[in-house]
């Protein structure tokens, strides 16, 4: 894949995806941890995203999924919120609800495909 395209997903996509990250954990560090985690599955799997319309509700699978598979080795309770109402919006334009905060995701080689 072309990494300049890449990096415009990972913006594009970076406050959704440390939103939902944070609701499920509760804490911003480990929330963009996490994050970088979910960014590497989604490089892992992009391939099997068929439908370009439908990538944003792939993505946002992928995501929930991963938080999931942390809180589960974290033995952790389910999320203590989900993304409050007021913030979709913002998510679903791209926004970031912390603009000062931008997670840049450069996958070395055992992370790429090939």
């Amino acid at each position: 894949g072309n990494e300049l395209a890449w990096e415009v997903l990972v913006r594009q996509h970076q406050g959704r995806i440390c939103a939902i990250a944070y609701g499920y954990v509760g804490e911003q560090d480990e929330a963009l941890d996490l994050a970088q985690d979910i960014f590497v599955r989604v490089y892992q799997r992009l391939h099997t995203c068929q439908e370009a319309e439908k990538f944003t509700s792939w993505l946002v699978r992928i995501a929930r999924n991963a938080c999931v598979d942390h809180l589960r080795r974290r033995k952790a309770r389910p999320p203590r919120q989900d993304i409050p109402p007021g913030q979709l919006d913002n998510l679903r334009h791209g926004r970031p609800t912390n603009p000062s905060r931008f997670i840049v995701v450069r996958l070395t080689r055992p992370h790429r495909n090939g």
